[in-house]
């Protein structure tokens, strides 16, 4: 007789179940199932966890790119806060030539930020350098500590700035920003400047300012530093997100203008880093609160994906919390027949304490 066979996990906060319809306890094509048990159970854990660096351009041209990211934070960060999700957040300058003796000199303003140099995490006054799922006042104290001002450097350099943030010596035992990358958590960056990565040449204060993507050696040494780094601190890339809120192309964003290299502001530098991962590019020009918005959710879907432990043959039923979550592409659940994941989508995405059952018959075993 044909049933399917049901799996209770009282003690586990998260389980995914596979049900098989068996004719009777037995073989499965493919499979070896002992003769005492119909059913078979896997357990795997949830990743929640997300760590988001935020690399803020600070120079004279970014007073209301700063003001719409502060303000868009809310509603981003409200996306990880309703999913009970386990985040942490931080902010560094794209300044990579200041030292830690000029942010706290030069400026009424940088005075209220302490910091160990380049690549600092960054806490206004006595913020946390980073804010947390449980942090008080989160949206005003990011609001504070993403308002760096306008006085950076204008050779911006924010992939070399997170190169910086993000090396062992920054982030090990004793490191200005120790504890914000976490093993099993995802790692999303999002460069927030108007103009393409920078270099400077010289060794005077006349020094010109070059777009890095000017200089080929330059610009392969960079790309090169960063991605291998990316790479020690996440093997498995589905770990990683790479953003770019910056100005696409002069057709979308006429502003853009020419520097002393004769190249365009547009961010070609950081696109081209964001798309090798599949990131989102959005354009700086305008108001990107809505799009910075819809970053978090987007960030929120891929900390919502269940990988299954043998490919389905047939019907899949979804359950969270003993109901019926229906097939949706929109608000509900999608199959990723490439990677053999159930993914949740907008309403559908279940909190982090869901009860997640998964059930289908299998069809041939995973290698």
């Amino acid at each position: 007789m044909n049933s399917l066979c049901q799996i209770k996990k009282a003690n586990a906060l998260l389980s995914i179940s596979i049900l098989f319809s068996l004719t009777a306890c037995g073989e499965l094509p493919g499979f070896n199932v002992d003769a005492k048990t119909d059913d078979f159970v896997q357990e795997p854990v949830r990743n929640d966890k997300i760590d988001i660096l935020f690399v803020i351009d600070n120079s004279g041209s970014m007073a209301d790119e700063q003001a719409i990211l502060a303000q868009s934070f809310e509603e981003f960060i409200k996306k990880f806060t309703d999913k009970k999700l386990d985040f942490q957040v931080g902010v560094i300058s794209t300044d990579h030539v200041s030292d830690a003796s000029w942010w706290s000199t030069s400026n009424p303003r940088y005075a209220d930020f302490a910091n160990a140099g380049p690549g600092s995490l960054l806490g206004y006054q006595t913020n946390e350098r980073i804010l947390r799922a449980d942090s008080e006042n989160i949206v005003a104290k990011f609001v504070q500590n993403s308002t760096l001002g306008i006085i950076g450097s204008g050779a911006e350099a924010g992939v070399k700035a997170a190169t910086t943030a993000l090396s062992t010596t920054m982030l090990g035992a004793g490191g200005w920003n120790e504890g914000f990358v976490r093993d099993e958590a995802m790692l999303a960056v999002v460069f927030v400047s108007d103009e393409d990565e920078g270099v400077l040449t010289g060794s005077t204060a006349a020094q010109k300012r070059y777009y890095i993507r000017g200089n080929a050696t330059a610009a392969a040494s960079r790309r090169e530093a960063f991605v291998s780094r990316l790479g020690e601190l996440k093997s498995d890339v589905s770990l990683l997100s790479i953003n770019a809120v910056v100005a696409p192309t002069q057709a979308e964003c006429p502003s853009v203008w020419v520097n002393d290299d004769s190249l365009l502001s547009t961010g070609d530098f950081y696109m081209d880093i964001a798309n090798e991962y599949g990131g989102k590019i959005i354009p700086i020009c305008r108001d990107f609160s809505g799009p910075i918005i819809e970053l978090g959710a987007d960030l929120v879907k891929l900390l919502s994906r269940f990988k299954l432990k043998q490919k389905p043959d047939g019907q899949i039923r979804v359950y969270v919390n003993g109901t019926v979550v229906e097939r949706d592409e929109v608000n509900g659940w999608a199959y990723i027949s490439e990677t053999n994941e159930v993914e949740f989508r907008g309403d559908a995405i279940p909190a982090s304490d869901a009860l997640i059952e998964v059930v289908y018959v299998p069809g041939e075993p995973l290698g």
